[in-house]
């Protein structure tokens, strides 16, 4: 930070020299009049320039040019960051962008769905398989239909208590769809939960990886009908009542 302050000072001084402030000619700088002095910085300190003063071309000059370039580079960097923050922070307030991702997502998710049925007529008869089975894009529709959700959950969230916390940080950073359930002020059935939870665990790693960060995610849980399974199933009615849980968040946002 000091570096960078120390380069624009350098170039509020020179900005207040005739333009240009120096030329290069023959050989030789020669320096424009200036009020007092032109500060040029360099590897060696600093270096002044009386003024009318002409002098050969050295590594001061070199510097200078040098130092301009920087501070311009700096600049754009700058600008460049800034822009890319100011944009950040606009499309993570915007609750229309969070539903722009997820009806993309909801697209993708039902046109692999339609696929994986396709899939499941070709295989159900074992008596009659194919020569090469496809592989199964299961895992895949429920990593995109769970994060459609997920976008939705948080535009749900993001609309009804905002998106920043006092400090200024994302207040819904996380995978975790029952905490963001719980946030968005929508009541939800135990079955719907239960969908929220598998969906969870295809986008943090079912749909993504061959196996998890910790073994307890492969752990069986006892599920509301009385069985007991992984979370890492798909069932064949898993399409409409992911529709229905789709449509029941986007009706808040609407």
């Amino acid at each position: 930070d000091s570096y960078v302050s120390h380069l624009y000072s350098t170039v509020v001084l020179l900005q207040g020299t005739s333009t240009p402030s120096v030329h290069a000619h023959a050989g030789r700088t020669q320096v424009c009049p200036v009020d007092v002095f032109v500060f040029a910085s360099f590897w060696g300190g600093f270096a002044t320039l009386p003024q009318n003063s002409t002098t050969t071309k050295t590594q001061l000059t070199k510097a200078l040019c040098i130092m301009v370039n920087l501070v311009r580079s700096e600049e754009s960097r700058l600008a460049n960051e800034e822009f890319a923050r100011s944009q950040k922070r606009l499309a993570t307030e915007m609750i229309v962008a969070w539903y722009s991702s997820a009806i993309s997502l909801e697209r993708g998710a039902s046109l692999l769905w339609d696929q994986l049925v396709k899939d499941w007529e070709l295989t159900k008869d074992i008596s009659d398989l194919p020569d090469q089975i496809e592989p199964s894009i299961a895992g895949t529709f429920m990593l995109l239909g769970g994060l459609a959700v997920e976008n939705l959950l948080k535009a749900n969230c993001i609309k009804l208590s905002g998106a920043w916390k006092e400090n200024g940080q994302f207040s819904f950073q996380t995978h975790d769809f029952i905490a963001l359930a719980n946030r968005t002020g929508i009541e939800f059935s135990i079955q719907e939960g239960e969908l929220l939870e598998r969906l969870e665990h295809f986008v943090v790693f079912a749909g993504r990886y061959p196996a998890p960060t910790t073994h307890r995610k492969l752990t069986l849980k006892q599920m509301s009908d009385g069985s007991s399974t992984t979370m890492s199933h798909v069932k064949g009615d898993d399409f409409k009542r992911w529709q229905e849980l789709v449509n029941k968040l986007k009706g808040p946002i609407e």
